[in-house]
């Protein structure tokens, strides 16, 4: 670590304007810590969780914005590579490293741990911002929109009421008595919320299954005054809350009601069907042709083929349309015949009865085919039942 970068991060006092909050919120979550004397060791972690949930509760992306620029300017020699930070999503500031500023501003004094966190996070900010100039050109940032903004102001306010949890559980000497999946039911949480809470705890988790293992001396000084059966206990009731979330999430995925299909009318569905209106020639007369919307069945003829075609719906549902194509319609029973003279389909198909034009169709003589269902310019809407 840059010595220089150490020494100047150390601050003995504050000139910052102290975060007050008012009424329930005062209540709740108190208000912003000024570090006026140096935190003793062994209260280091818990002094520290519990400034990181009011800031949590209380700020904004671009409060964290502001915090991080803030500590960057107190730097006795700021590195040009720092302005890389400036192309960095506000996203990317959120969190640790920026309570971690403000605290410091506050007259926090930093320890080793702490100071290389930064330092680390910093460099990998640099990077991103490096790469987001390389990738993308004179950008311009773009303000999210104001369900994204409060989608992620209460997001932040989810996570800082766990946050709490977490805080309480720690002093209550790792008793669990939190039901996360309640706490996510009776707060109505949005199965968004839900995911985003299960990826926020899932990276802190990471963090404990590393100091369980061992290997990462930084981590194993920071959680040096928890005992091996603390870290353990803690690592169950992170390992919960994502349970929880996840298990809430997919509940009310399960139980969201489908989206209803949109009903069309019927003057919508035969709008690009294609028919004939009248024929002089054979005196036929097409009806209206909404007529065939919920028919159970349609008798049509084709002027150019001089074909009937007889249509049966398939189910109670009855016949509908698709452009110029009849559907729902039995394939099996639905068939065509020719007729050798269209003159006498008016009487015998039109004019007559069900029953009449079944018994008149029955009676021709024609091989019958199967009805396809598609109507064209020529096809005279004779009847339906």
């Amino acid at each position: 670590m840059d010595k220089k970068l150490k020494t100047s991060q150390i601050r003995s006092g504050s000139t910052i304007k102290k975060i007050v909050l008012s009424g329930v919120e005062g209540q709740l979550y108190g208000s912003e810590r000024i570090w006026d004397s140096e935190v003793v060791e062994s209260e280091r972690n818990i002094q520290r969780i519990r400034s990181f949930n009011f800031y949590n509760s209380q700020c904004s992306e671009k409060d964290a914005r502001a915090y991080v620029e803030t500590y960057i300017k107190n730097l006795k020699k700021q590195p040009k590579q720092i302005e890389m930070i400036n192309h960095v999503n506000d996203q990317e500031l959120y969190g640790p490293l920026a309570w971690l500023c403000r605290m410091n501003s506050a007259g926090y004094v930093l320890n080793s741990e702490e100071l290389q966190y930064i330092e680390d996070k910093l460099k990998k900010l640099i990077i991103s911002g490096k790469e987001k100039i390389e990738t993308r050109r004179d950008i311009q940032k773009i303000a999210p929109v104001d369900i994204q903004k409060r989608t992620t102001e209460a997001i932040h306010k989810t996570v800082a009421e766990f946050d709490n949890k977490i805080d309480e559980f720690v002093e209550s000497k790792f008793k669990d008595g939190f039901d996360s999946y309640a706490f996510l039911k009776s707060n109505s949480v949005k199965p968004l919320y839900a995911k985003r809470i299960a990826e926020i705890y899932t990276k802190e988790l990471k963090e404990i299954k590393e100091v369980i293992r061992g290997k990462d001396e930084q981590l194993n000084e920071g959680y040096s005054n928890f005992k091996p059966r603390e870290i353990k206990k803690l690592h169950d009731f992170y390992q919960k809350m994502i349970d929880d979330s996840k298990l809430w999430e997919d509940h009310l995925k399960k139980s969201k009601a489908p989206r209803k299909k949109k009903v069309k009318s019927a003057d919508q569905l035969i709008q690009r069907l294609k028919y004939m209106k009248n024929d002089a020639e054979f005196k036929l007369t097409s009806i209206e042709p909404t007529k065939l919307i919920g028919a159970c069945e349609a008798w049509i003829f084709n002027a150019k083929t001089r074909r009937v075609d007889h249509y049966f719906s398939n189910d109670v549902d009855g016949i509908s349309i698709k452009g110029s194509t009849l559907q729902n319609i039995n394939e099996k029973t639905s068939i065509a015949k020719k007729i050798r003279k269209p003159l006498e389909i008016s009487k015998n198909i039109v004019m007559a009865t069900s029953r009449g034009a079944t018994k008149y169709f029955d009676a021709i003589k024609t091989k019958p085919i199967q009805s396809t269902g598609r109507l064209n310019a020529f096809s005279i809407i004779l009847r339906v039942g």
